[in-house]
């Protein structure tokens, strides 16, 4: 299992924002914040990426499923809720 501490995931950091989690994924990607890999996975871009994100990996014991997961950091969440208020 991964340490999520006061980590969120997209969907999570959008609820906390009061936006649907389909605008706040556009808006990342409009803004160039992040991407969707080969997989169709949303991925922060490593020059945009000074703090707000953290990619983890998590893991299933149970169904020896292994894969990463974008997470947002409280640094993040605040920024990108005064950005998202002034576009």
């Amino acid at each position: 299992m991964i340490d999520r501490n006061l980590l969120t995931n997209f969907r999570e950091a959008a609820k906390q924002l009061s936006i649907r989690q389909i605008d706040f994924v556009n808006f990342l990607l409009e803004k160039k914040y992040v991407y969707r890999d080969t997989r169709g996975k949303v991925m922060p871009y490593a020059d945009r990426n000074t703090g707000l994100f953290e990619v983890k990996e998590c893991f299933n014991e149970k169904t020896k499923w292994c894969d990463t997961q974008t997470l947002f950091t409280p640094k993040d969440r605040e920024t990108f809720s005064l950005l998202y208020l002034q576009s």
